[in-house]
């Protein structure tokens, strides 16, 4: 089988055109880091790789390019696809060097093209095949015919010429195009233009999805009312072909009647997932990170960790192994520590079951207030984090690419993706959980079938974790067990109320609801996430991130708790005293402490914090 490596600058279109011509679903991005491992996946007789994006093969600057030297170096039975954008063909020549130079056999895919000449770019093609050597083949990623030529190309292609470079002539054979977009982009690197930008448009957006009467809301009731009059159909179906009642309810209320709860929030979800997929492929996440570099570096981070923090919106796993392209382990924990606070997709139909049920009227406000908290809790605890374990300063390097129009097509495939991933994971998810829930609700320790929820092991088991959650002033089981089934994945929370009949509005009030917001919004990501956390920075720091959210999250909870309770009653001057205590043990802990310097002189006076030794000063 002929081996095919793509091989190219980060932001070339290198992932993009090995989706096209492989059909995979690969995450791509206008930032370095999207590509951090090997991808591979077979068409038509030909194992394409997608290798991480390197600028010099001859300067390796991270681990991921180290991988990216290996495989070309290794390479046997084919060739490379040198992915070189059409206004960087210059850059090029560094990857084109070393290839002759190694004789490396290889062609060259110039992405871009059709924006290239559309800006004015011009290349004389011909003259550069004839000049390097190689066949040299324009493409666009997003045209059907473009990529099947360039698919025919690869596998009719068997000779290399393996000649030194001529002295190339750029002046008469190449001229750059004109950057697009040059007057929007003088505007959005203004700081204070960038940060209104966006906070108005993702508050636009939270609008648009969330308001009542706007287009998320409306669709999200059409889908819903669809979903129940086909699970109506269904429970009809299985009592025309004789299934036990019992099981129907089970398969109806308690397994269907969850993934509908998740699945109508879909329309919302799809508004959200845009408007993230519109600012990266535009190329404005990166403009956010770039200017946001000093504020992060103030908190330990830099501006690579936005990128980390947009893919946390969707899902934490993701998010932890997004951070493989950092090439500081530092700085690589941190971030990872850092987007732990971020809330993913999956808690946000949680959020919204319960925003609807209690404060319809302002869910708007909450929601936003909810993100918003999390990216303040997020620079938070990076701070912390970094005064307490690490203070070294991060660097941050980046190369902004330009302002592009969205390709419809492409990011019509791209949201589709995203919504199938998440229907698949809920499906599986939702079925799993209803099924251990269905047997710990029906049989006692004894394994004998019980008449009464109150004789099951799943009622023992809500008691025995019911503590956890004593900071929200929540003592019934059931809710219990629906928190404690979040660990597993956030979505399960729906399906578990539906299982156990939890009607919330009847369960809980208002005040309780409010914390629960805040509660799910930041406690413990789920199992898969901390395994991802693990798998990428060690399972201390899993198990640290498994703590401190849950830590964090109940102390908060308990201070709502403790200002609405103390409102009430007309004693608001304790809540102000034990914040302003609060305040001033953390501010002692943060600034009154020097960072150890390892001189092996510690003594029985040295204080321990966090494991690790300060000296008293």
């Amino acid at each position: 089988m002929k081996n095919v490596l793509l091989l190219g600058f980060p932001n070339s279109g290198k992932t993009t055109l090995y989706n096209a011509l492989t059909g995979e679903k690969e995450k791509t991005g206008n930032y370095t880091g999207v590509t951090v491992d090997v991808k591979r996946a077979k068409a038509r007789n030909v194992l394409y790789h997608d290798l991480p994006g390197i600028y010099d093969l001859e300067n390796i600057t991270s681990p991921e390019e180290e991988i990216t030297l290996k495989s070309v170096k290794n390479l046997k039975s084919g060739f490379v696809l040198a992915v070189i954008p059409a206004n960087d063909f210059k850059r090029g020549i560094n990857i084109i060097k070393y290839l002759k130079s190694s004789k490396t056999p290889f062609l060259i895919a110039l992405t871009f093209y059709d924006e290239f000449i559309k800006n004015g770019g011009k290349i004389d093609i011909g003259y550069y095949e004839k000049t390097l050597g190689v066949s040299i083949i324009p493409v666009n990623a997003n045209s059907k015919k473009s990529v099947i030529f360039l698919r025919d190309k690869i596998e009719k292609t068997t000779a290399f010429s393996f000649g030194e470079i001529s002295l190339l002539d750029f002046n008469s054979h190449y001229k750059s195009a004109d950057i697009p977009f040059k007057r929007l982009d003088n505007l959005l690197l203004n700081p204070a233009f960038l940060l209104f930008f966006f906070l108005f448009f993702t508050f636009f957006t939270f609008l648009i999805a969330f308001k009542e009467g706007f287009l998320g809301e409306n669709l999200k009731t059409l889908l819903e009312n669809a979903l129940l009059f086909l699970s109506g159909k269904c429970y009809d179906f299985f009592t025309f072909l004789g299934f036990n009642k019992a099981v129907s309810l089970f398969l109806i209320d308690g397994v269907l009647g969850g993934v509908i709860s998740v699945i109508s929030f879909l329309p919302q979800l799809s508004i959200l997932y845009l408007y993230i997929i519109v600012l990266d492929d535009s190329g404005i996440t990166a403009r956010i990170a770039f200017l946001f570099d000093d504020l992060l570096e103030k908190v330990g981070l830099n501006g690579r960790a936005v990128f980390s923090i947009f893919m946390a919106f969707g899902c934490t796993a993701v998010s932890a192994v997004s951070g493989r392209s950092l090439d500081d382990k530092i700085l690589k924990k941190k971030t990872v520590i850092a987007t732990s606070f971020i809330p993913c997709s999956a808690r946000l139909p949680v959020l919204l079951l319960l925003i609807n049920s209690f404060f319809s009227k302002n869910k708007v406000l909450i929601l936003f207030t909810v993100y918003i908290l999390s990216l303040i809790f997020t620079a938070l605890l990076s701070a912390a984090v970094n005064k307490f374990f690490y203070s070294k300063k991060q660097s941050f390097i980046m190369e902004l690419p330009p302002l592009r129009v969205v390709n419809p097509k492409k990011t019509l495939k791209t949201l589709i993706y995203y919504l199938k991933e998440f229907i698949i994971r809920v499906g599986k998810i939702l079925v799993l959980v209803s099924a251990v829930l269905f047997f710990l609700k029906s049989f006692s320790f004894s394994f004998t079938l019980v008449s009464s929820a109150e004789d099951s092991m799943l009622f023992y088991i809500g008691k025995l974790f019911s503590f956890l959650f004593y900071p929200l002033g929540i003592t019934d089981w059931k809710i219990s067990v629906m928190l404690f089934s979040g660990l597993f994945a956030k979505e399960a929370i729906i399906g578990t109320a539906h299982f156990l009949s939890v009607d919330l509005s009847a369960a809980i009030n208002a005040q309780t609801a409010l914390l629960l917001i805040f509660f799910i919004a930041f406690y413990t990501p789920c199992f898969s996430a901390l395994i991802s956390i693990k798998r990428e920075v060690g399972v201390k720091t899993a198990l640290f991130i498994a703590g401190i959210t849950y830590v964090f999250s109940a102390l908060s909870s308990l201070i709502i708790r403790l200002i609405i309770l103390a409102h009430q009653k007309g004693r608001i001057e304790f809540v102000i005293i034990f914040l302003s205590v609060m305040i001033l043990l953390f501010s002692a802990a943060f600034f009154g402490r020097k960072k150890c310097d390892k001189c092996g002189k510690c003594s029985k006076n040295d204080r321990i914090c966090f494991g690790r030794k300060f000296k008293i000063k």
